[in-house]
């Protein structure tokens, strides 16, 4: 991975998602917005540059937001298909999590083990835990 420092477009680039920015988990990427011009990339920008290209965007548009939803970089490398038909998730109203699952992403039920055991660990407060919560696969989980 290179430092901002080393990549030659980082200041004025407008990508919303930077595989050098450090806050790359809380981001997501609409079709129509910059996608990185770098060539040596991570997959998950192919994809991006593959999804506009696919639901034929042009560059810079900012027609994607709502009529194709938005997209995270956990959902970007879950594309195994690409079609026209394919849809991010309403960031008002659908989590990430019940995309993959749509998908049957097959690293999904790790990440329900995962929130599981937060849900079940008492945290650092002292006030009494939340009683234990068994989270099914498909099961749309808000924290």
């Amino acid at each position: 991975m290179i430092s901002p420092e080393q990549c030659p477009g980082y200041q004025g680039c407008a990508a919303p998602l930077c595989f050098v920015d450090k806050s790359l988990a809380q981001a997501c990427w609409y079709p129509g917005e910059p996608v990185c011009k770098l060539r040596q990339v991570p997959k998950w920008i192919k994809i991006q540059r593959r999804i506009t290209k696919v639901l034929g965007i042009r560059k810079d548009a900012d027609n994607g937001q709502e009529r194709y939803g938005a997209f995270t970089v956990k959902m970007l490398e879950a594309v195994r298909r690409m079609t026209p038909q394919i849809r991010g998730i309403d960031t008002e109203t659908e989590a990430e999590l019940a995309w993959l699952n749509k998908r049957h992403v097959s690293d999904v039920s790790g990440v329900i083990t995962d929130i599981t055991k937060d849900l079940a660990s008492p945290g650092p407060s002292s006030a009494p835990s939340a009683p234990k919560q068994t989270i099914t696969e498909g099961q749309v989980v808000m924290i």
